[in-house]
């Protein structure tokens, strides 16, 4: 398995789909350091808001008849300027929570239980977004769509996002947990599992016949591109000539190697562009001339960031029909920055939009044919034969009656 650190950090096969914060603000008990702090951090424009904090603490250092806790306050306040950011992505972490971050992140083992998962605080606790494939989570029956409420009885509120990856992903082999899981059917089940060394392969092959090739992509990692590249070959070379792409339960990861993927299969044009609020505006090319080969893409709710542009550029240029359902609906990605005082906070700080002009930000991308997986089926994905797969095949039967045109030379 390769080992990556994108936007959000692909670790130990527990893809951690991260997204982080905004600014700084410091204060302690002492009305008169808080303020210094507070005028040190806050720009030249922000005085309403330093004001206003200064305001704050002078009644609290007035009247409060308790004591308090300095770090409390002060992590505090930047979690809660982060929560007013209204950004689901957005996250602030102490200094503690930082560090165990940073323990997790380095980590050069494949230990863990073999999930994707992403950071929305909007949701009260941790959506799984991936299973793989002869994982311990698999094998415990958690499926996508699965959300995590506790580590071992420790909520999710209190472990924090990265604090849960850490215990999912830690490297102690064969340790068991027990991770408590929502269903999608609403109950509530509490799964043991032990942490093994998991190989994750994000792209795979199966040749389907009717001359038809799937190519499941669970996940965009340095690399693939030369990998998706072997894949189709050697569908090529048994025979088949139309494909299947499934990006169903797909994080999203590196933006290069999705950039690489388009740039082979389409022709020459305009793929996307990439916004800052700086006003840099990066417009990713294709130079190459398209595939002559007619592609159908699988994709639905879990279909996340990368994996939706990916489809939604494909579909622009005509390339693609998309099966299934509307995908998740995040077109931005987010950059990490440690603090003075060790703590950390991340924030959506790149925005990226189909050159076609479809922002799917917020709504997701609409198939051109909806299927719907009911909860039962759903709840048994992990197990579903393609036979059994109505998304799927109602790809390959729009693939049946595609012909290949081959451009002439």
């Amino acid at each position: 398995m390769k080992k990556s650190l994108t936007h959000f950090v692909i670790i130990a096969f527990v893809i951690v789909i991260s997204c982080f914060l905004t600014y700084l603000i410091t204060f302690s008990e002492t009305d008169k350091f808080w303020k210094d702090r507070i005028d040190d951090m806050l720009s030249s424009d922000s005085g309403e808001e330093s004001k206003s904090l200064g305001d704050l603490s002078e009644a609290v250092n007035e009247r409060f008849i308790y004591s308090t806790d300095s770090e409390k306050l002060s992590d505090g306040v930047k979690s809660g300027y982060v929560s007013a950011l209204q950004d689901k992505y957005a996250m602030y972490m102490t200094h503690e929570e930082f560090h165990k971050y940073l323990s997790f992140a380095q980590q050069t083992s494949d230990v863990g239980i073999g999930v994707s998962t992403i950071h929305d605080s909007s949701l009260d606790g941790i959506r799984i977004i991936n299973v793989y494939e002869n994982s311990p989570a698999e094998r415990g029956g958690i499926v996508p769509g699965d959300m995590i409420l506790e580590v071992d009885g420790v909520s999710v509120k209190e472990l924090g996002y990265y604090g849960v990856m850490y215990e999912l992903g830690r490297n102690d082999l064969e340790s068991q947990i027990t991770v408590t899981v929502k269903k999608l059917d609403g109950s509530v089940k509490d799964v043991a599992v032990k942490r093994r060394s998991v190989d994750v392969s994000n792209i795979t092959g199966t040749n389907l016949k009717n001359k038809i090739g799937l190519i499941r992509i669970s996940a965009f990692e340095k690399g693939d591109m030369e990998l998706f590249k072997s894949i189709l070959e050697s569908l090529l070379r048994s025979g088949c000539e139309k494909f299947v792409l499934d990006v169903r339960n797909n994080p999203g990861g590196d933006m290069d190697e999705i950039t690489s993927i388009l740039d082979f299969l389409i022709g020459e044009g305009n793929l996307f562009t990439v916004s800052q609020k700086s006003g840099v505006t990066d417009t990713k090319v294709s130079k190459h001339k398209s595939v002559p080969y007619p592609i159908a893409i699988v994709m639905n709710e879990r279909t996340v960031c990368g994996a939706e542009l990916f489809a939604c550029v494909l579909s622009s240029f005509d390339m693609a029909e998309l099966f299934g359902t509307t995908t998740y609906g995040k077109a931005t990605t987010q950059s990490l920055s440690e603090l003075p005082d060790g703590s950390a906070v991340g924030f959506s700080d790149t925005k990226y939009v189909a050159a076609s002009g479809v922002d799917f930000d917020g709504v997701g991308l609409v198939p051109d044919k909806e299927v719907v997986l009911d909860t039962q089926t759903l709840m048994r994905f992990t197990t579903l034969s393609s036979a059994d797969d109505a998304q799927l095949q109602a790809a390959v039967e729009y693939l049946k009656e595609q012909s290949v045109v081959y451009a002439k030379d």
